[in-house]
């Protein structure tokens, strides 16, 4: 299908086609040719990647050369002020909305550099396929380890009133419940405790499952 469709742009029948005429050929459309190429590679970059639990929160943008990497985030401020009315005067408070704000991310460049004899590819003897999908997979890949690393890496981008740092014991788990109910009143979402296992396992000793019935076990499990 590929070399089907790259005979098109080229405008001759590769496999029939004299040494001369494959070269003028490759000299008129060979940008086509190559963007066509870049056009795949990019649709596969984006099918590549799997839905690993922590893309959860990654926003993912393929964005070209030049394009600005902006994020805009709602105003959070879902009420407004009411002032009661006097009949006899006017105070009440303007109040401005405020549509919400852009953040630029800086951004880093990852390339990949492969070549591949165009002669041998439109003969078959190069699977153009495998090509593709060999560099689908390592761009997915790289993704991935980058995507880990950040979310890693996150306590040590946050501020210290964001930060809790406490013993993982039952008499410190109010401490715990308390930040969580606070995570929960600023953002209105639901909390998801992420950790190795190691700190999983500690996080649950401070449960003491000796009171519960089993019922209450068998639910927890």
């Amino acid at each position: 299908m590929f070399r089907t469709q790259f005979d098109t742009i080229l405008g001759i029948n590769y496999r029939e086609a004299t040494p001369q005429q494959r070269r003028q050929a490759m000299r008129l459309h060979g940008p086509e040719l190559y963007t066509l190429i870049e056009n795949t590679i990019t649709d596969k970059m984006q099918s590549g990647l799997d839905d690993s639990w922590f893309r959860k929160w990654v926003d993912q943008r393929n964005i070209a050369e030049g394009d600005l990497n902006e994020f805009w985030v709602q105003d959070t401020s879902s009420l407004l002020m009411v002032s009661k009315w006097a009949h006899d005067h006017t105070d009440v408070v303007r109040q401005k909305l405020y549509p919400g704000r852009a953040y630029r991310v800086d951004t880093d460049y990852a390339y990949i550099a492969v070549y591949a004899n165009v002669r041998e590819m439109m003969l078959g003897r190069i699977d153009y396929s495998e090509l593709i999908a060999r560099a689908e997979r390592s761009i997915a890949e790289y993704t991935k380890e980058q995507i880990y690393t950040e979310f890693s890496a996150m306590d040590t981008l946050l501020p210290t009133d964001m930060k809790l740092e406490t013993p993982l014991t039952e008499a410190a788990k109010s401490d715990i419940v308390d930040m969580v109910d606070a995570v929960r009143a600023c953002t209105g979402k639901d909390i998801v405790l992420v950790g190795s296992k190691v700190a999983i396992s500690k996080l649950q000793n401070t449960v003491p499952y000796s009171l519960w019935s089993n019922n209450m076990k068998d639910e927890r499990y």
